[in-house]
Order: C-alpha cells, then structure tokens, then sequence
C-alpha cells in the first residue's frame, strides 16, 4: 500500500513537473522565493512550506545528535542546558549529547535562510549561512505526511549536507495570501459595477445626448434607491418610530 501511494504521488509530482515545463516553454524559469519558505514559477505554481510543522529529527546512529528545523520561523529552545545558543530563537538548530552535557548550537535563523530553484530540473533548496555554520537542504517530494530529514554529507563538522523529503515538498499550486476569496469577489464585483456605470454614462451622455439624473444608467431607480434609504436611516435613527406627522393622524 505504501508503494502504491508513493507512485501515485511521484506519478502526480511527474505530471505536475511536465505541465510546468511545458506552460513556461521548457525554459530555465527559476522559482521566485515569495517567502522564506516557499516559491512560486510565474503559472501560479510552486511549493510552500507553510504548512510542514517543525520538529527535531535524528541525525546519528548512536542517538547523540538531533537537527530542529522549522521551515517558516524561528523557534525558542528552552534554556535549561550549559550551552544553548537557540536561546533566543532559531529555523535551524544543532543538538548535541556529549557526555552528561546537552548543548545547543544556532545554524541559521529565517532571516539567515534563502529559498532557492534555479529552474525545474533541479531539486529546490533552502540555504542557511550563520557565522561559520554552512547548511543546504535539498527538498524531495514524498508520499509521508512525517517529513524525514536526512544527513547527506558534514564538513569540518559546520558544513551540512541535509535531505529533506516530503509531500509538502511536492509542486502544487501556491496559496495567495494576497486577497481572499471574499475580497476577490468584492474586486471584481466592484469592477463590473464602475464599468457598468461609465459605460452607461458615455453612452446616455454624448449618443442620446442625455442630461442630470438622465445621464446616469437607471437614473431614476438609483435616486428612488437613495430615498428609501435615507427614510430607512431616519427610521433607525429615530428608534425604529415612525414619526407623527399630520398625515399620519
């Protein structure tokens, strides 16, 4: 079962990476980073990390080193240990047990990372550089819900070669943040509704070379609107009482 969905997300990620070659014209079109932690190709794809929740992975096989990686922004790790410079926050953290002792070492906080896919037939990328701390991250699509993070290579102990893979790191189609649906529905609505109004206006104005209120598209039906809501105002306002005038006695 767990091959069978790994196809089945690999055969997506596929076809997904064939329809963007082929909208950006098999050209070398880098992915734009919009964040720190996502990045989008100008037909409205891309990935986005958002949603991948940060977590601490193993890195040994004798359980003594731990990665903390959150994609998005920067966490706290407690300040119970004798060495911990994740202290006042960091993306990317470095645990080590030596001995009795539990320390901490910062390889980069968001600000220190860039998101980068210099086109689609490369693995995208997140780099972190933090004083002498040297860490890449290569991201690879998977079928986990858990992201696995993996240790390609380390230099010198402070340059890190590190494999990310995950469903979130699959191309899709990129969340805008920019306008939700109830505001792009509002835009185009009020559009369509100055549209209406010029159009109509140009057209009563200078072809039936109308004038006032018979220059404006339904002139009398908006005046009439305009009546019955200021009389609905002056109901409110007056604590919802008609008011008593002769004619109403």
């Amino acid at each position: 079962m767990y091959f069978r969905n790994l196809k089945g997300i690999l055969l997506i990620h596929t076809l997904v990476v064939i329809f963007i070659n082929l909208s950006l014209g098999s050209k070398n079109v880098p992915c734009t980073p919009t964040g720190f932690c996502k990045c989008e190709f100008p037909n409205g794809m891309g990935i986005d990390l958002i949603s991948l929740k940060g977590t601490h992975f193993n890195i040994s096989a004798t359980k003594d080193e731990f990665i903390h990686y959150y994609p998005c922004n920067n966490t706290i790790i407690p300040n119970n240990v004798t060495t911990n410079e994740c202290a006042a926050g960091a993306s990317l953290c470095l645990e080590k047990h030596i001995g009795n002792e539990t320390k901490f070492f910062n390889l980069g906080s968001i600000t220190e990372s860039a998101f980068k896919w210099e086109n689609i037939n490369l693995n995208p990328e997140i780099n972190f550089n933090h004083i002498s701390w040297s860490t890449r991250i290569t991201l690879v699509c998977g079928s986990s819900e858990t992201p696995v993070l993996e240790v390609e290579s380390v230099l010198n102990d402070q340059k890190f070669e590190l494999k990310l893979t995950s469903e979130k790191a699959c191309v899709g189609t990129v969340t805008n943040e920019g306008h939700s649906v109830f505001s792009t529905f509002f835009i185009i609505v009020l559009v369509l509704f100055l549209f209406y109004f010029i159009c109509g206006f140009l057209v009563l104005r200078f072809i039936r070379g109308a004038r006032g209120w018979e220059a404006i598209p339904n002139g009398e039906f908006w005046k009439s609107s305009w009546n019955s809501l200021k009389k609905t105002c002056t109901y409110f306002m007056s604590g919802c009482r008609n008011r008593e005038v002769y004619d109403t006695i």
